[in-house]
């Protein structure tokens, strides 16, 4: 759960990070907010699964409910509107993963052609 935890903190903007980090419990404060600022857009859907995967020997779809499982929890503690801001934050195809929309192949493979393919304009 930790992983995941600072999986999804690295991957939201810095400001909706210290807000959903406030949101914890205080044992996890001092790590958390000594990650990197996000956003770290190398993390995303796929990375996430691949790495459940590898790092417990499980399928995608175990890795699936494992993330969907996460974020049930996180529902059960935490402040509902900041939750919401920090899906709201999220690429579609990782509000898939944690909301437990149907992901499939093709989420990963769309995923990794538009950011194969996307221009950055900075």
């Amino acid at each position: 759960g930790f992983h995941l935890l600072k999986e999804l903190v690295q991957r939201l903007p810095y400001t909706v990070a210290a807000h959903f980090i406030s949101q914890v419990p205080s044992l996890f404060h001092e790590d958390l907010l000594s990650l990197p600022a996000g956003p770290n857009l190398d993390i995303n859907a796929q990375t996430i699964i691949r790495d459940l995967v590898k790092g417990f020997q499980i399928d995608r779809d175990s890795a699936l409910d494992v993330t969907r499982n996460f974020w049930a929890a996180l529902e059960e503690v935490m402040d509902s509107g900041i939750l919401k801001q920090s899906m709201a934050q999220l690429p579609q195809e990782m509000r898939e993963v944690f909301g437990g929309k149907e992901v499939t192949e093709d989420t990963f493979v769309v995923e990794a052609y538009v950011s194969e393919n996307t221009v950055d304009l900075q």
